[in-house]
């Protein structure tokens, strides 16, 4: 069973998460990415809830956690929230299992718990300049225009329409074949849009975090030199068509951490747990078998 709770935060969040499997065993931590939630893991779950315990969060402005009025949208923010909700549940070591924003949320916690982590799980998660494709060219262009001018609020306006339903569903269809776009289910990036788009607060959120995604950037070198020092046991899973982190991103990995095993799906994309979810569950199995360790 999957049991979906809450819990306030001192912050004043109130942190939604999906939770499942024996606490006793090793704790595998799932971080979405952008536009989704803990959705997102529906059908990973249940094929891994029998080997691990399972801890898969709506981050702050996603999903059903509630932010208060004074929230800033940033990185750093929804880092503070996942702190919060380890606290909240003593929790000390996880394997997270990283995707798309879930990638710099977590490598933030690193900086901070570097030995809480137990091993890592990459999918399509981002951590090197060269896994930024020409999708984020609008964004760099937005990043580097000073804040609250003319410009930046016009740049910010266009930029709107990267946060609506179409965008939505095409981060879950961009770059697959007619076939794998039908296993895709609607529900999914129509349920992403209602959660995470459908008002002004929402649109304002999201282009808080696009604007504040420079900033994890700028991070790069410290979350690789974690990779260094650490040298985590990481397993990579990436689908190859994904055009906003392209597969280049994850061969980087290799050169800063040696014990990895990369595994590159040359018919997936972005949202690879829609269309290869059984494949995915079956390498974190064989990758860590069972203990989980």
């Amino acid at each position: 069973m999957t049991f979906y709770r809450s819990t306030s935060l001192e912050t004043g969040v109130q942190m939604a998460y999906a939770e499942a499997g024996d606490s006793s065993k090793p704790t595998l931590l799932l971080l979405h990415g952008f536009p989704s939630s803990s959705h997102q893991y529906r059908n990973l779950i249940p094929l891994l809830s029998d080997r691990f315990h399972i801890i898969a969060p709506d981050l702050p402005t996603f999903g059903l956690t509630v932010v208060p009025e004074n929230f800033q949208a940033t990185f750093a923010a929804l880092t503070d929230a996942v702190t919060g909700l380890l606290d909240a549940l003593q929790i000390s070591s996880f394997i997270p299992y990283v995707f798309d924003y879930g990638a710099p949320v977590a490598y933030r916690l690193a900086l901070q718990r570097p030995k809480s982590f137990a091993g890592l799980i990459v999918q399509n998660g981002n951590a090197y300049e060269e896994g930024l494709s020409q999708w984020w060219d609008p964004l760099r262009k937005f990043w580097k225009t000073e804040k609250g001018t003319e410009d930046w609020h016009k740049i910010r306006e266009q930029l709107r329409d990267a946060v609506d339903l179409e965008q939505a569903k095409s981060q879950y269809t961009s770059g697959l074949s007619s076939d794998l776009i039908s296993q895709i289910d609607p529900n999914a990036y129509h349920l992403d849009f209602l959660l995470n788009m459908s008002s002004e607060d929402k649109v304002n959120n999201q282009l808080d975090l696009f604007y504040d995604y420079q900033h994890n950037v700028a991070l790069y070198p410290e979350f690789q030199k974690f990779f260094r020092e650490s040298q985590l046991k990481t397993l990579i899973l990436w689908g190859k068509n994904d055009i906003y982190f392209p597969p280049t991103g994850a061969v980087a990995y290799e050169a800063d951490l040696k014990d990895t095993k990369l595994r590159i799906f040359d018919d997936g994309s972005h949202f690879l747990l829609e269309t290869h979810v059984v494949q995915v569950a079956e390498a974190i199995k064989d990758f860590l078998p069972e203990t989980g360790r």
